[in-house]
């Protein structure tokens, strides 16, 4: 069931990876910090297009020293989410609902892949989410293996410009948790749903 928001008419729905950035002040990110009570991880959200299955985006949610999203050269934009390059500072429960929302449709949906951290693994993600600047236009999959990359631990993980191939990478990490996210509520998520189930299926067979 999608959810209602009044704030609806101030996101900025996600069309393509374009270019942005903004420049939140110190004092704008301090005021929204945001610490999660539970364990350390990074959630790599992939956004993909229902009908045709390719990756539309790639996107991390960080929680570590602070909750963050590391949204590279992404379009999402909101009053309340101050913005510094390309992260997106205090993701509350509810603010993650709101990034997650602008992007979820009938057309798209959102393959979650969680990878619990240890703390100081969450502190490099997050340092290096931070310091990484504003990606240039389409370069959302690249900055966003860069950022996993960097992570003790996951430096297998190879730089790509596809959305489905980094998942795909990081399918085949040990303890990594998979959700999928849509709003959509239609035959066709269904369908694709159970069609990238079955895909994971095979991957984990083959290794």
């Amino acid at each position: 069931m999608r959810l209602t928001l009044t704030c609806v008419a101030l996101l900025a729905a996600l069309s393509a990876c374009s270019a942005i950035a903004p420049s939140a002040s110190d004092e704008e990110i301090a005021a929204v910090a945001f610490r999660n009570d539970g364990p350390a991880s990074v959630t790599l959200m992939t956004v993909i297009n229902t009908s045709s299955g390719s990756g539309a985006h790639s996107a991390l949610l960080i929680d570590g020293p602070q909750r963050v999203i590391f949204d590279p050269a992404g379009s999402f934009e909101y009053d309340p989410i101050p913005e510094r390059n390309d992260v997106l500072f205090g993701i509350t429960p509810r603010n993650e609902q709101i990034y997650k929302s602008s992007h979820a449709s009938e057309k798209r949906y959102i393959q979650l892949q969680t990878i619990p951290l240890t703390e100081e693994q969450a502190a490099v993600a997050y340092q290096t989410a931070v310091n990484w600047g504003a990606s240039p236009a389409a370069h959302c999959t690249t900055a966003t293996s860069g950022v996993l990359k960097s992570i003790p631990g996951l430096q297998s993980i190879q730089s790509t410009w596809y959305p489905r191939k980094l998942a795909e990478q990081v399918s085949r990490i040990p303890g990594v948790r998979e959700e999928i996210y849509s709003e959509g509520g239609t035959e066709s998520v269904q369908e694709a749903v159970a069609a990238l189930d079955e895909e994971l299926r095979q991957q984990r067979w083959q290794q």
